[in-house]
């Protein structure tokens, strides 16, 4: 089975399991290869989080990421937010 790890995964808190025991199978080309599919597996990281500094509409907005979703921003929309304020 090959289980597709995103790009912003931090590789250092990769932690797969088959059967409950620790698994250290390759990872090929951003999958995580596991021989021994048919079985319980769990696969877990730690979501990457970051805030970056971009323009919209010549506005600058403040966005807090977790993964490749945005969970905050500011300034909000005028009309209706979309997310909630950055802290």
């Amino acid at each position: 089975m090959l289980v597709r790890i995103p790009p912003w995964a931090e590789p250092g808190t990769l932690r797969a399991e088959v059967d409950g025991q620790l698994w250290l199978g390759p990872l090929v080309e951003g999958y995580l290869l596991l021989r021994r599919a048919g079985r319980a597996c769990t696969v877990t990281f730690a979501m990457a989080e970051r805030r970056s500094v971009e323009s919209i509409c010549y506005v600058k907005h403040t966005i807090d990421w977790r993964g490749d979703q945005i969970v905050a921003m500011s300034p909000q929309g005028a009309l209706r937010a979309m997310f909630p304020p950055v802290d």
